[in-house]
């Protein structure tokens, strides 16, 4: 079978979001470089919403080291709702509360 890896490889990311920032630092902690795009030069201003961050979400950020930062600049999120730029609300839940326990992380959210 032929291997078709190269020794260096840099890894583009499209988009400077959670995910795509996530991703570059996962990259680093490895020693992989990337190119990171994002159309914005700055962070988008604030349109009246706010990131809503889970358990599993807050886990993988403490595990490439970044949720005390982002842990100091969240609040605490029971009640979740999707609503459209218009601001119709499609879709809404409470955070479970039945088994906190299995849960390590909380339920937040983070203002713009």
């Amino acid at each position: 079978m032929k291997s078709y890896c190269r020794e260096h490889v840099t890894v583009g990311i499209v988009g400077g979001g959670i995910a795509g920032l996530s991703l570059a630092r996962m990259l680093e902690m490895s020693g992989i470089s990337y190119c990171l795009w994002e159309a914005y030069s700055e962070f988008a201003p604030s349109l009246g919403a706010s990131l809503g961050l889970t358990p599993s979400g807050l886990r993988i950020l403490d595990q490439i080291g970044v949720f005390e930062n982002v842990n100091q600049m969240t609040v605490p999120h029971q009640r979740w709702e999707h609503r459209d730029r218009d601001g119709n609300l499609h879709a809404e839940f409470t955070a479970l509360r039945r088994s906190p326990e299995l849960y390590v992380y909380p339920f937040a959210r983070m203002p713009y």
